[in-house]
């Protein structure tokens, strides 16, 4: 793909439908939605910002949102939900595209929202929020601060209430308390670099939290305490991924 398409293939590798969209940067990783509807974002220069939902089948447009601000990749509910983060707010979508509320004070700018085990949504702007659907409108659980913003990135969702998210001095540990939160600790970089750098934080099954800054990725135990670094050499990544077998995969350039 490059920022005006996205490609779909066969297992096979061959080609089986593009889709286009004229003068609109489509950004960010496609996500698949329960009945295999495909959800791309995207922005004109100056606007507009817009998601696409996509047919699986022939790559033709379903619907089309348009957004007041940028938007990041999008969750989705198991009951087809949309949940997105923008300047206005973390939004909600019916699945046919219509509104089905914003929670204005839940500023996410353009990172991606995050759907814990019970229905919490999470996510980052100046602060980190958990937010609650209630059906036709939706209300903050609470909210917590990071030392300067949380923005851009998701956060990820670990065991008993765990949540880690990127700030803009180190990688916060809070834990979820249900009406409150608490940051349970902090890790700094061992590179003194500009942390924004740092990928959104993965969880593997076993607790080890993985990220990646600076050409270092790092897997830290449950409580913080490094397991690992391994220096990879690429000074920039836009992901990380954990495999079923243990393997940690990044981009790089």
């Amino acid at each position: 793909s490059n920022w005006y398409r996205r490609i779909a293939l066969y297992p096979s590798g061959e080609m089986k439908w593009v889709f286009n969209v004229a003068g609109i940067l489509l950004q960010y990783a496609p996500v698949i939605g329960p009945d295999g509807t495909i959800y791309l974002n995207g922005l004109g220069f100056g606007g507009p910002y817009m998601l696409y939902a996509i047919e699986p089948e022939d790559g033709s447009l379903k619907w089309s949102f348009t957004a007041k601000g940028m938007i990041g990749s999008v969750a989705i509910a198991e009951d087809g939900t949309i949940y997105y983060s923008c300047d206005e707010g973390l939004g909600a979508l019916n699945s046919d595209g219509s509104i089905k509320w914003i929670c204005p004070d839940a500023d996410g700018w353009d990172s991606s929202p995050v759907i814990g085990d019970d229905g919490t949504i999470y996510t980052l702007g100046d602060d980190l929020a958990a937010v609650k659907d209630n059906g036709s409108s939706a209300t903050i659980e609470w909210r917590i601060s990071g030392p300067t913003y949380y923005a851009h990135r998701s956060v990820a969702v670990g065991y008993e209430g765990m949540v880690y998210a990127q700030g803009a001095d180190a990688r916060y540990d809070v834990r979820d308390n249900g009406s409150s939160a608490e940051i349970i600790w902090k890790f700094y970089a061992l590179r003194d670099q500009w942390t924004d750098a740092f990928t959104s934080p993965s969880v593997d099954a076993e607790g080890t939290v993985y990220t990646f800054q600076e050409g270092l990725v790092y897997a830290l135990f449950p409580d913080g305490a490094i397991k690992w670094v391994c220096d990879t050499g690429e000074y920039n990544s836009s992901g990380l991924a954990i495999g079923n077998t243990g393997c940690v995969y990044i981009t790089g350039s």
